[in-house]
């Protein structure tokens, strides 16, 4: 059985205002996991490198609300009730950009409270494609 790992790095000086900081995820395992998200009203930025495939299969709270795959980049808002991300089988790498609550507002121009418990494809909010 393989672990997952966790590093947390600081933002840039230039970012500080805005982002709390970044926290990288690191999985080289084969086996589907399920991580447990915690807490912590502040919105942020997810970009997943999955191996093969979408990495979060599905996001359950446990009022039994449900999201599907989500998407390779996409923002989230705060969350009010404890999640739990059910993962694909296989590595992957997920970087996570964690806002001040003010950020997400600050840098994309989006309101964290609009996406309370919900999450937005990145290019559905700037209207590039990103993933070309």
């Amino acid at each position: 059985m393989s672990s997952i790992q966790f590093k947390i790095y600081p933002a840039p000086r230039a970012l500080q205002a805005d982002v709390e900081c970044f926290r990288l995820c690191r999985y080289e395992g084969n086996e589907a996991l399920a991580i447990k998200v915690s807490l912590n009203g502040t919105p942020g930025l997810v970009f997943q490198q999955p191996e093969a495939g979408p990495t979060i299969k599905n996001i359950t709270a446990l009022s039994g609300r449900h999201t599907g795959p989500t998407p390779t980049l996409f923002v989230y808002g705060q969350n009010t009730e404890r999640t739990v991300m059910q993962m694909a089988e296989g590595p992957f790498t997920m970087l996570q950009v964690i806002f001040k609550p003010h950020g997400l507002n600050t840098l994309l121009g989006l309101k964290a409270s609009e996406l309370t418990n919900s999450s937005l494809q990145l290019n559905q909010l700037v209207g590039l494609d990103l993933y070309s």
